[in-house]
């Protein structure tokens, strides 16, 4: 079974931010991870219920369709800096601030990007 680290995660979406990483091979990495079933994660609370890494992983599987991108990185690195025992507190700030992104604009600017462009259609 492979372990997930928040400093693995850290790595690649700072590997994405600086665009050494394109956002199809982000979702390429996070799909396999997800897809594999071999993946564990060494940050899990409460009788392994919650997970930071966990929840990375399974929002940057869905990117593509959630429109993320790699300005969002910075979302992601806060959540990954949650305390291990904040699960809640830091998960809830990571939603509201994927709450917050406009998908309309990023439907129009990312059309005809992928892997987005699927998920862009009128």
């Amino acid at each position: 079974m492979k372990i997930v680290t928040r400093t693995q995660l850290l790595d690649k979406l700072n590997q994405w931010a600086a665009g050494t990483l394109s956002s199809v091979d982000m979702h390429a990495w996070a799909a396999n991870l997800h897809a594999s079933g071999v993946a564990d994660f060494d940050d899990w609370e409460g009788d392994h219920r919650f997970s930071v890494s966990k929840e990375v992983v399974e929002e940057l599987y869905m990117l593509d369709m959630n429109l993320l991108t790699s300005g969002d990185v910075p979302f992601f690195v806060s959540f990954l800096n949650t305390p291990r025992d904040q699960f809640e507190k830091g998960y809830i700030d990571f939603v509201s601030h994927l709450h917050q992104i406009d998908h309309k604009k990023r439907q129009d600017a990312l059309k005809a990007i992928e892997p987005y462009v699927k998920y862009c259609r009128a």
